[in-house]
């Protein structure tokens, strides 16, 4: 299709002009939008400090207290005699 047809010269620097206009107006819009959302962002991550009052003080859990393993085999006494057999 060919411009020269329908349009003059005149018009047709117009209508470039037009086009050109509105498509850098969108990505400026656009471009202002997006460092609205960041800056949102932004201010939604920073963490509020808590006051003194309401910071809780965790303790840690008690250790797991160890018991001291049985013994496999009794320790003779100085009353106890101690027998081998001998095995047939």
């Amino acid at each position: 299709m060919r411009l020269v047809e329908f349009a003059s010269p005149t018009d047709q620097i117009e209508l470039w002009k037009f086009i050109s206009d509105t498509v850098w107006s969108s990505i400026n819009t656009q471009a202002q939008k997006q460092a609205q959302q960041a800056a949102q962002q932004k201010r939604v991550m920073k963490p509020k400090k808590k006051l003194a009052s309401e910071v809780k003080i965790s303790t840690p859990p008690p250790p797991k207290l160890l018991t001291k393993p049985k013994p496999a085999m009794k320790k003779p006494t100085t009353q106890q005699k101690i027998t081998i057999q001998p095995q047939e």
